[in-house]
């Protein structure tokens, strides 16, 4: 197993830091990992880890205003970059795994993000798509002066950023997640207007038109999540039919693949991505 970084450009010629993980052999597949809010990839360290472990190598970026890539803290100039950060980074995978069957991965915004683009695009590139805790919907009313002030300032000034008045504590069980999560000089905790309105709106374009799904989808959400709503993770799934598959994870809080019982998670995720591939050599 190995890590290495590389700089991914975006669509505006701009570089973003971006990392792999690889498998010690060839990997049965490959995850692109899609991160969120206020997050990066150097906290999806141990997950790639584990997962190369089972033959998956793992893919990620820190889009615009995260992590290691430049940027106003919190803020990305329009939505339509962060879906094309996508296209980027499935380009990186494919010039070295041309052939590998590739998982697409996106946690919270980043479920957010990646359920718009599924929606949008119809590639033969990707063989599956895990959505965790998704931000479909907020488990929890905003503010009503903030909703106000980010509508009224949408226009005016989107790049203004805001506390994301998150509590480290409500991601993990495990207090060490929390305190990790303070002490951590690339975490921000900031959300610019245009950034929280996108969410918002493509949060609910996503749940209305999840019909339009036809890639095999893994949705997964702790039940005791108190940021992104799992009655709209839900809703998304009896929208979106047969493709998609739903899993609860009772009492679990945001970050599922950093609660206690992580592996449980990673297993169930290796076990749905091996069923994919079996159902693909039979078809």
């Amino acid at each position: 197993m190995s890590k290495e970084t590389f700089d991914l450009m975006d669509a505006e010629g701009k570089s973003l830091f971006a990392c792999k993980w690889e498998t010690d052999s060839d990997p049965m597949a490959v995850l692109a990992v899609v991160h969120g809010l206020s997050d990066h990839m150097g906290r999806y360290d141990s997950f790639s880890k584990y997962l190369n472990k089972k033959g998956i190598a793992v893919y990620g970026m820190d889009y615009q205003g995260h992590g290691e890539s430049p940027g106003k803290r919190g803020h990305v100039r329009s939505y339509d970059l962060l879906i094309s950060n996508i296209d980027k980074l499935l380009v990186a995978v494919r010039l070295e795994y041309n052939d590998t069957p590739l998982f697409l991965y996106g946690h919270s915004l980043g479920g957010n993000i990646v359920s718009n683009y599924i929606l949008q695009h119809h590639s033969k590139e990707i063989s599956g798509v895990i959505l965790s805790a998704p931000f479909l919907e907020l488990a929890f009313e905003p503010p009503a002066w903030k909703v106000r002030l980010a509508r009224i300032l949408n226009s005016l000034w989107p790049s203004l950023t805001l506390s994301d008045d998150l509590d480290p504590m409500e991601l993990s069980h495990d207090p060490l997640v929390g305190k990790a999560y303070l002490e951590d000089p690339l975490v921000h905790g900031k959300i610019s207007v245009r950034v929280f309105n996108s969410a918002i709106h493509q949060g609910a374009w996503a749940l209305e038109n999840a019909g339009l799904l036809n890639y095999p989808t893994l949705i997964m959400h702790g039940t005791e999540d108190r940021l992104t709503s799992h009655k709209a993770s839900e809703r998304f799934a009896k929208n979106a039919g047969e493709s998609a598959k739903l899993k609860l994870w009772e009492g679990l809080r945001h970050e599922i693949h950093n609660e206690s019982s992580k592996e449980d998670i990673l297993n169930f995720m290796h076990k749905w991505i091996k069923e994919i591939l079996l159902a693909e050599k039979i078809n």
